[in-house]
């Protein structure tokens, strides 16, 4: 699939949608796409095992099998399969790569650096314990390895932010981005239930759990940089040391506080993004700019 007159994105905040690019042009300030590194990972783990690996032991080493699951100590290949490509064809890591490229670049800067990147690894590593959970029961032996689950979260994701967008099916056919999702789905729904075939075969499901993760992100409008930060569990632990006497203090000392809090959340604001700012220090926002305007009335 190919894209067709990209002209959507935006180096401005989107408040309709809720999601906001990172990237500035004009001479601005401007960041490594982790889209690119991403791939350049990618290339660089097949490469090794090409150049300095014998019998590709690097790939069958960094393979999630169905024994991963049952072993704590090798729960690392959840991760490490995701960046690894069946050496016995080029095209499984060129075709991953390029849809990468396409969709990737486009959902990084909708959804800013730091967000796209959980977002990318959430449903690899979520789709490689699904395979091995599965593996075990009904196909043990069975190994994966892919950044399949992870890519084609990224197209799902891309075709219900953009469901109207042009693509080219086959590089010929030009068909709406929310039909090919709805073809992508169906492939593997009728791939997860055949049966299997002999010798490498397609992980599909693996590219449901990523398809379903990018359904339930865009629905539910999750924010994974704030779910996977640290704030909730600085919090915590800022819950366990307080004082248990309740002291009672003057209101002025209690605006300074809070004060001083909207003070460190606008600084995070300003250097993180507004993307970073958890459900509280939203809040703190909003009581610091209606203490203010109640000052100016």
């Amino acid at each position: 699939m190919g894209l067709y007159d990209r002209d959507y994105t935006r180096d401005e905040d989107d408040s309709s949608s809720g999601y906001r690019s990172e990237y500035i042009g004009g001479g601005g300030r401007s960041k490594t796409s982790i889209t690119v590194i991403l791939i350049i990972i990618n290339a660089a783990v097949y490469l090794a095992d090409a150049l300095f690996s014998p019998h590709h032991r690097l790939m069958r080493t960094l393979a999630v099998d169905s024994d991963t699951i049952l072993q704590p100590w090798m729960w690392w290949q959840f991760v490490t399969a995701g960046f690894a490509h069946s050496p016995v064809s080029i095209w499984h890591i060129l075709f991953n790569m390029f849809v990468l490229w396409s969709f990737g670049v486009v959902v990084e800067q909708t959804l800013g650096r730091r967000e796209f990147l959980r977002f990318y690894m959430v449903p690899l590593i979520l789709g490689n314990i699904i395979f091995s959970l599965r593996a075990m029961l009904f196909d043990p032996g069975a190994s994966a390895l892919g950044a399949s689950g992870a890519v084609t979260a990224v197209v799902i994701l891309f075709a219900c932010l953009y469901p109207k967008q042009t693509l080219l099916l086959f590089m010929i056919i030009p068909i709406p981005a929310w039909l090919a999702a709805i073809l992508i789905v169906g492939i593997d729904v009728l791939g997860a239930f055949n049966p299997p075939a002999a010798g490498p075969r397609t992980a599909h499901d693996v590219h449901l759990v990523g398809a379903a993760f990018a359904l339930a992100y865009f629905y539910f409008h999750w924010n994974l940089t704030s779910v996977l930060s640290l704030d909730w569990f600085t919090n915590f632990k800022a819950w366990f040391a307080r004082p248990r006497l309740k002291v009672h203090k003057s209101s002025d000392n209690a605006d300074s506080r809070r004060d001083a809090e909207a003070d460190r959340v606008l600084a995070k604001l300003h250097s993180e993004g507004e993307q970073s700012l958890t459900p509280r220090e939203r809040r703190t926002l909003e009581d610091y700019s209606r203490r203010m305007r109640q000052k100016l009335q």
